[in-house]
Parts: C-alpha cells; structure tokens; sequence
C-alpha cells in the first residue's frame, strides 16, 4: 500500500554481489521520482520541504547516500560517481522499479548526471517539474 507521507526505512539491497542496508525515505503514489540529496545533510535536510507535495503526484525514493550523513549511519562514502550511480540503480531495483525519474541537488545532481549516462535505462526521458511549492 502507497501512503502519501513519505517516511524512512532500513532496506537491504544487492549491491556488487552483496547484501547491504540502505536508508530510504519512500511514500506517494504515482510514477517512482528518486530525489537524491547535495554533499551536506541528508535526503530529509534537502527535500522535507517538497517531498510531501511531490508525492501527492509522484512515489518518492530519497535514499541517504552513502558517506554524506554526518553521524556515519549511511556508511562509509563511496569511491566515484559511478559506484554512487550503481548503488542508486540498486536501490531503485531493489524498491521493485525498472525505470524511475531522477531529480539531484548539487551532489545529487551529478549522480543523477552519471546514472543517466552509465545506466541509461533505469532513467526515463527528462521530465521537467514546474511547480514545487504551492
């Protein structure tokens, strides 16, 4: 059952051939949007302000990347844009979806950026969102 409140949860995915946890804020209803957050704070410090709304149209995935919360409960930061993309995708799978739409802030924009690239069909075609507030 989607709910619009988005609320967080410890997940287990495969990534690179292993079982790890993955924090991730999910609810709404809709086509999945992942929302991935800048190099300071967590998925709740960058989008708590929209993500309501959003899912009012949307089903939001924000996972907490790895390496950016600052009392380490994400884990440990990873190596290069292109394993946050692998681990991203891993998530997005993981919640059950093949495709999803992908919005970033400042490091979460350059994974959205390298997910596109190297993992091209789990991001649908760019969608552009007009309204945020109100």
């Amino acid at each position: 059952m989607h709910t619009r409140i988005v609320t967080q949860s410890q997940r287990q995915i495969e990534y690179q051939g292993r079982i790890k946890p993955a924090k991730v804020w999910t609810g709404g209803v809709g086509a999945p949007l992942v929302l991935l957050h800048g190099g300071w704070g967590g998925a709740a410090a960058h989008w708590d302000r929209v993500w309501h709304q959003l899912a009012q149209h949307y089903t939001i995935i924000a996972p907490e990347l790895p390496g950016v919360v600052a009392d380490g409960s994400s884990g440990a930061p990873l190596a290069t844009y292109d394993a946050y993309a692998e681990w991203v995708e891993a998530v997005v799978r993981g919640l059950g979806y093949e495709s999803a739409c992908f919005v970033g802030n400042s490091l979460g924009a350059s994974n959205a950026w390298q997910v596109a690239m190297e993992h091209g069909p789990i991001c649908e075609s760019p969608r552009f969102l007009r309204r945020l507030f109100g």
